[in-house]
């Protein structure tokens, strides 16, 4: 163990060394679950990294802890969704052990990391696991949907509304979204979702928008911040 507090099989496990990690494992004092000061562990970093066979080892062939959270609260399922490691959230996913609701530091779920990174392979993954919360708010009141339009990513906003409000949108639907749902105007968003095909209701919804971005510039211009 380092200054860290990170061991041997820690760094084989970030690093993606599965015959050293078979090695370290193979002695009887192996912690398959050491937190270093981070609070990580090898699963985490394996996770976090993509490494489908260290993490596979480690949490199927010796019960890694898949549910242990770090100093910032994330777990190693919400390190392998965050980066787009869509075959570790299959692992996690599969064995039902790692909870697929875990909530980080900043209240983001693992939907919401993928959501936000436009990681649309692994947010299909979660849509279709039961109990995930696909509106679920994070402590800033960001939803998946509004992380993926902030993230621009087209494909993930699709899966979102298809998921919850059941139609598949087009790519020009999904392009009028963009601005409302990265802006949480969360109320011009359901309008437009209500009947997002309809361009009467589209422009009112950007004109509104844009009201309101105007309303608030001019505000901000009224009080400007003191030096």
């Amino acid at each position: 163990m380092d200054s860290n507090r990170r061991t041997p099989l820690s760094y084989a496990a970030s690093n993606g060394h599965l015959s050293a990690v078979l090695i370290f494992l193979g002695y009887d004092s192996a912690d398959v679950d050491s937190r270093d000061s981070e609070g990580r562990t090898p699963l985490s970093y394996a996770a976090g990294h993509g490494h489908l066979a260290i993490a596979s080892q480690l949490h199927i062939g010796h019960q890694a802890n898949a549910n242990i959270s770090d100093r910032d609260s994330w777990s190693p399922l919400s390190w392998a969704a965050a980066n787009g490691h869509a075959g570790v959230v299959q692992l996690f996913l599969e064995h039902g052990q790692a909870n697929p609701e875990h909530r980080n530091c900043s209240g983001n779920t693992p939907l919401a990391l993928a959501a936000h990174n436009g990681h649309a392979g692994v947010v299909q993954l979660l849509l279709a696991t039961d109990g995930v919360t696909p509106e679920s708010r994070n402590e800033y009141w960001e939803t998946p949907l509004m992380l993926a339009a902030i993230a621009r990513s087209v494909e993930t906003m699709r899966l979102l509304v298809k998921h919850i409000y059941n139609f598949d949108p087009d790519d020009r639907c999904i392009m009028t979204l963009f601005p409302v749902a990265s802006s949480l105007e969360e109320d011009l968003l359901e309008q437009l979702l209500a009947d997002p095909l309809n361009p009467d209701r589209q422009s009112a919804c950007l004109a509104a928008l844009t009201e309101r971005f105007e309303r608030n510039s001019r505000l901000l211009q009224a009080y400007p911040p003191h030096t």
